[in-house]
Protein backbone atom coordinates (compact mmCIF):
# COMPACT_ATOMS: atom_id res chain seq x y z
CA UNK A 1 0.00 0.00 0.00
CA UNK A 2 1.43 3.34 -1.01
CA UNK A 3 1.43 6.49 1.02
CA UNK A 4 -1.08 8.07 -1.36
CA UNK A 5 -3.70 5.55 -0.21
CA UNK A 6 -3.57 6.55 3.47
CA UNK A 7 -6.12 9.37 3.33
CA UNK A 8 -8.81 7.44 1.39
CA UNK A 9 -8.41 4.49 3.75
CA UNK A 10 -8.78 6.61 6.89
CA UNK A 11 -11.58 8.65 5.31
CA UNK A 12 -13.58 5.53 4.50
CA UNK A 13 -13.08 4.28 8.06
CA UNK A 14 -14.27 7.66 9.37
CA UNK A 15 -17.35 7.43 7.15
CA UNK A 16 -18.17 4.00 8.54
CA UNK A 17 -17.76 5.25 12.12
CA UNK A 18 -19.92 8.31 11.36
CA UNK A 19 -22.70 6.20 9.82
CA UNK A 20 -22.67 3.50 12.50
CA UNK A 21 -25.37 5.18 14.68
CA UNK A 22 -27.83 4.80 11.80
CA UNK A 23 -27.23 1.03 11.74
CA UNK A 24 -26.84 0.24 15.45
CA UNK A 25 -28.87 1.50 18.37
CA UNK A 26 -26.72 3.75 20.50
CA UNK A 27 -27.21 6.05 23.42
CA UNK A 28 -26.99 9.81 22.77
CA UNK A 29 -23.60 9.92 24.47
CA UNK A 30 -22.24 7.15 22.25
CA UNK A 31 -23.61 8.90 19.16
CA UNK A 32 -21.75 12.04 20.17
CA UNK A 33 -18.53 10.08 20.71
CA UNK A 34 -18.79 8.40 17.29
CA UNK A 35 -19.13 11.77 15.54
CA UNK A 36 -16.12 13.09 17.45
CA UNK A 37 -14.15 9.95 16.59
CA UNK A 38 -15.04 10.33 12.91
CA UNK A 39 -13.92 13.96 12.95
CA UNK A 40 -10.69 12.94 14.67
CA UNK A 41 -10.06 10.27 12.04
CA UNK A 42 -10.54 12.81 9.25
CA UNK A 43 -8.06 15.14 10.96
CA UNK A 44 -5.59 12.28 11.37
CA UNK A 45 -5.96 11.35 7.72
CA UNK A 46 -5.30 14.91 6.59
CA UNK A 47 -2.21 15.19 8.79
CA UNK A 48 -0.85 11.86 7.55
CA UNK A 49 -1.55 12.73 3.92
CA UNK A 50 0.23 16.07 4.29
CA UNK A 51 3.17 14.40 6.05
CA UNK A 52 3.42 11.81 3.28
CA UNK A 53 3.26 14.55 0.66
CA UNK A 54 6.08 16.56 2.21
CA UNK A 55 8.24 13.52 2.94
CA UNK A 56 7.92 11.97 -0.50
Amino acid sequence: MGLEQIFPLIASLALLVWLSPTVFRMSPRTRELTSKAALGLIGLGIVLALAAFFMG
